[in-house]
């Protein structure tokens, strides 16, 4: 809210009482009463009735990964059925744009077993796409994903007799810190999650991701003096 930014309530209930007018100013409650006056330029919300609640708080989210989830493909049996509905949703995601990496979520075994680089290659042998397990703990990568992360022996992905399966697990550190590096990813933009959360009345959060460490802090940092976190912040992590 901007320092000199006034909104007068109307028509609240509050502490259970009905007909309440609620006069805020630079962020601060001036007066609450009936029939308040509205000074000059100020923003007047209907309740009708409403009950007016303090800010709500959130005391476990992990911003950032739900953030990125908003733009995921999800890959859950409830939204693709099936192999074949898995498979459309892939093509659907890469005929929009062929070399934007596809980002998919919730993969689960019953849709079409335990997938791998050969499996995601046969579909997509061109678009770099990750696929997470639902379990979380499992990344699966097609070959022009590990291409663009420029995969080597070093790196921690799964091998069978020799041969990159395409299988990241526990790797959510690595795989950030990788594509962060190549230029495929960076901190992800808090605004819509952010105006999400408002709706709904939530005024403070507390991030609880273990890895959160002094440069995520810095990311909320800056999301917050842009105007893209609206919320009161506290952070869990190293």
């Amino acid at each position: 809210m901007p320092i000199n930014h006034s909104i007068l309530i109307r028509n609240a209930e509050v502490d259970g009482i009905a007909n309440r007018d609620v006069l805020i100013s630079a962020g601060q409650i001036k007066a609450v009463g009936s029939g308040l006056a509205a000074p000059a330029s100020t923003e007047t919300i209907n309740a009708r009735g409403g009950a007016l609640l303090p800010g709500l708080k959130d005391h476990h989210l992990h911003l950032a990964a739900l953030a990125v989830a908003r733009d995921s493909l999800s890959c859950s049996p409830a939204d693709v059925v099936d192999a074949d509905g898995f498979k459309q949703a892939l093509f659907k995601r890469a005929s929009s744009d062929p070399h934007q990496w596809i980002r998919g979520i919730g993969y689960s075994e019953s849709l079409a077993g335990e997938i791998d680089a050969d499996w995601l290659d046969a579909v997509l042998p061109n678009t770099p796409a990750r696929i997470q397990h639902r379990g979380g703990r499992l990344w699966v990568l097609n070959s022009a994903a590990m291409k663009a992360l420029q995969v080597t022996d070093a790196d921690p992905l799964d091998r069978e007799n020799g041969h990159l399966t395409g299988r990241l697990y526990e790797g959510d550190v690595w795989l950030r810190e990788r594509m962060t590096a190549v230029g495929e990813a960076g901190f992800p933009d808090l605004s819509t999650i952010s105006r999400e959360l408002a709706s709904y009345g939530i005024t403070a959060v507390t991030d609880t991701s273990p890895d959160n460490n002094k440069q995520t802090l810095q990311h909320f940092a800056a999301s917050h003096a842009a105007g893209h976190l609206l919320q009161d912040l506290r952070m869990m992590g190293n």
